[in-house]
């Protein structure tokens, strides 16, 4: 094989995080889209890897890997021999590293973030409330797309973080891991918004 090409691709399909994707109660979900990672191996420097997304929602990832090294290399993710696509159901944060003798040592590896995709909308159904397209999430790394659809500027906290303020039609994302199962209350803090009822209740399980 040229050097041109990767050596040899190794992706994980463990049972224990690469299996069908399950909705939020459990149950089977809806057909999750497709995200595609590019994996360039020997980029910046020989011994390291640059992705195109180190944050990937959970579902299926497909890796396209290309070895821009001057000599072999492979690529491994959540420990075991698979193929170029993999689902993963859960949330967390995946090792990937070259398997090749001195690789990984040599620094040729990373963390893979899989994260709960939460779409929220501002100023839905009214201007001064939320909507969210799931309130019941399991335990791990969260990303909320908080787009404005409301007229006036509103912003998104949960679990102590929060986004800039979104004039109307703007959006933000918001990246909170959350360890803990419980309730998490999630409100706008712009005076008067959350006292109005721009508020509510998140759960992780």
């Amino acid at each position: 094989m040229s050097r041109s090409r990767i050596a040899s691709v190794a992706v994980s399909t463990a049972l224990a995080a690469l299996v069908l994707v399950t909705g939020a109660l459990g149950g089977p979900s809806k057909q999750a889209a497709t995200t595609t990672v590019a994996v360039t191996a020997g980029k910046p420097s020989e011994f390291k890897y640059t992705l195109s997304k180190r944050s990937v929602p959970t579902g299926t990832v497909v890796f396209r890997i290309t070895n821009r090294g001057q000599i072999a290399h492979d690529f491994k993710i959540a420990g075991k021999a698979g193929t170029l696509t993999a689902t993963f159901a859960k949330p967390g944060r995946y090792a990937f590293l070259c398997t090749l003798p001195g690789h990984a040592a040599a620094g040729m590896k990373g963390v893979l973030t899989v994260h709960t995709p939460v779409a929220v909308t501002a100023g839905k159904p009214t201007e001064l409330r939320y909507t969210l397209s799931k309130t019941i999430v399991p335990k791990g790394p969260i990303a909320f797309k908080v787009t404005n659809k409301g007229k006036i500027a509103h912003d998104f906290k949960i679990a102590g973080k929060k986004t800039v303020k979104l004039a109307a039609g703007k959006t933000a994302t918001l990246q909170v891991t959350i360890a803990r199962a419980g309730r998490y209350t999630y409100l706008c803090t712009l005076p008067g918004h959350a006292a109005a009822g721009m508020k509510g209740v998140f759960r992780v399980r």
